[in-house]
């Protein structure tokens, strides 16, 4: 029994480092994105929506239908007015048929949600409504949030897993009723209220409390993933990172206490929902203290229903992840990698991908300049209880020039240095653009050249299987013919439908050309 199982994992293995990305359609040749927030929707209809909503110029809509052929390709003018250079989007997403659009502006300092649906066969704006405004921000505030580390009031917006349903978390910072502080709204297919409540301060125990991550599963629960803390000023310093719980039926949102350490400097979060095993993943990147570059991560898994922690695991990375890093890579510390995602496989298991980042000052003089960089990727999988199946360390460097715009509002360009995980069975595959000479770098054991500009870059996926820490890469286009010839993929602007196994990205064209760009649809 024991060789055949061994036989069945060599198997897979082989599969795995051997499938291909098999292109199945493209799209016709738009004008390349140079700004905007640009996402991509597969819809479970199979077709497929592009937008990128502009500051000034509406939104441009491409709609295609199941077969990937181009149905429409409009802009349509909201009827609000040009959204101020503070603007984000704070969700989009599918629901019941139609592509949901949450946009946060201000207008005369005051936050504004503003809800966008999209009829998903023909791009028709059929519905645009306000979900929800904040206190107006007035001077003193303005100071707060500069030089007192008070966070802005924001939204905060997540779909279910099954599209059923969505939820918007309501930020305001400078209410002073702490019980006020977070607002929850809940809608269903229909984009009509099922619900909405504020939280209850737990014992009225911490006076702030910053958003991490939010889950919903379907309209039973919304479960909400909060660092909370107090300044030396508000009663002491202290902090922890809670749960928050809004069952089906209930008036208030009430917060937990999970197994992860207390009064530390809380980086990154995510909380995801495992159909499964019924459970929800808490992942925390942790720094030593504030502007630090030492990372801990920490794994949890917690029962929905009890609240309560039922393994927690701390650095969920390799020994071997840390060695390579710092003994072949010459870095002066160890992987310092913070949390980008958590994927739930098939079986059970699960995923966790981190990536390194610094932001690098230089100082010339009287002045200074700051950039973000984005070096290596980690990636741990996990069965169903937690423990660590396998590692795979990928390295690379990225230069992002600033920091502000690695997100995907209004700096379209970064998202060429964004990567993609897809996991589908017993496959999964990292995706990245890097330079082709990183290939002989890595196969040398030195350190990845920096990537500052993308046009002398490639698109390669990695598939991430056997015992091999660092995966091979493969073109995902296919080697260019002439070493002038590049082909990159913006996979920032991806999507994948495991249900119909197809992945879909924006891929711009070989250097050269005009700057254009078409979406293409491939196949595992």
């Amino acid at each position: 029994m024991k060789r055949i199982s061994a036989l069945i994992v060599l198997t897979l293995s082989f599969l795995s480092l051997n499938a291909q990305f098999t292109k199945i359609a493209e799209g016709p040749e738009f004008d390349e994105p140079k700004s905007g927030y640009t996402q991509l929707i597969q819809l479970k209809s199979g077709g497929t929506v592009f937008f990128r909503v502009t500051l000034k110029e509406g939104i441009d809509i491409r709609v295609y239908d199941p077969n990937h052929k181009e149905k429409v390709a409009t802009t349509i003018e909201p009827g609000y007015e040009k959204l101020t250079k503070g603007a984000s989007i704070s969700g989009a997403f599918e629901i019941n048929g139609d592509v949901v659009i949450l946009i946060s502006n201000f207008e005369d300092k005051m936050p504004v949600l503003t809800r966008l649906v999209l009829d998903g066969k023909t791009g028709r704006l059929k519905k645009e409504d306000r979900v929800k405004e904040l206190m107006k921000i007035n001077m003193g505030q303005g100071y707060a949030m500069m030089f007192g580390g008070v966070k802005m009031p924001q939204f905060y917006a997540h779909a279910s897993q099954s599209g059923n349903c969505y939820a918007v978390a309501a930020f305001n910072t400078f209410e002073s009723d702490r019980n006020k502080r977070i607002e929850i709204l809940v809608f269903g297919p229909d984009h009509k209220q099922i619900s909405r409540t504020y939280y209850s301060s737990p014992e009225e125990k911490y006076k702030y409390l910053d958003f991490l991550d939010m889950e919903l599963l379907d309209d039973q629960r919304v479960c909400l993933l909060v660092n909370g803390y107090n300044t030396r000023a508000s009663g002491g310093k202290s902090s922890e990172i809670l749960l928050g719980d809004l069952p089906k039926g209930s008036g208030s949102v009430n917060f937990y206490q999970i197994d992860l350490p207390k009064d530390s400097v809380v980086h990154h979060g995510a909380i995801r929902y495992n159909p499964i095993t019924q459970q929800l993943i808490v992942v925390a990147s942790l720094l030593e203290k504030e502007r630090s570059q030492t990372v801990y991560n920490y794994l949890t898994i917690v029962d929905p229903v009890s609240h309560r922690s039922i393994k927690t695991i701390a650095a969920a990375l390799s020994d071997k992840v840390y060695g390579k890093s710092y003994s072949w890579l010459k870095k002066k510390d160890d992987f310092t990698g913070v949390l980008r995602d958590i994927y739930i496989n098939d079986d059970g298991g699960f995923s966790i991908a981190y990536e390194e980042e610094a932001i690098i000052t230089t100082q010339n003089g009287n002045y200074s300049n700051s950039h973000l960089e984005l070096n290596n990727i980690a990636v741990s999988v996990h069965d169903r209880y937690g423990e660590m199946r396998s590692t795979y360390l990928v390295p690379k460097s990225n230069w992002i020039e600033q920091e502000f715009y690695y997100s995907a509002d209004y700096g379209f360009g970064n998202q060429y240095k964004k990567f993609a995980y897809i996991n589908k069975g017993e496959l999964s595959y990292l995706l990245l653009n890097d330079t082709e000479r990183n290939i002989s770098k890595i196969e040398k054991d030195k350190a990845p050249i920096k990537v500052i500009g993308i046009s002398d870059c490639d698109a390669f996926y990695l598939p991430l299987a056997g015992s091999e820490l660092i995966p091979n890469r493969q073109y995902l286009f296919g080697k260019p013919e002439s070493n002038k010839e590049h082909n990159i993929a913006s996979f920032g602007v991806s999507a994948y439908d495991k249900t119909g196994n197809v992945f879909v990205t924006l891929r711009a064209m070989p250097s050269g050309r005009d700057k254009l760009a078409k979406l293409v649809w491939m196949k595992l």
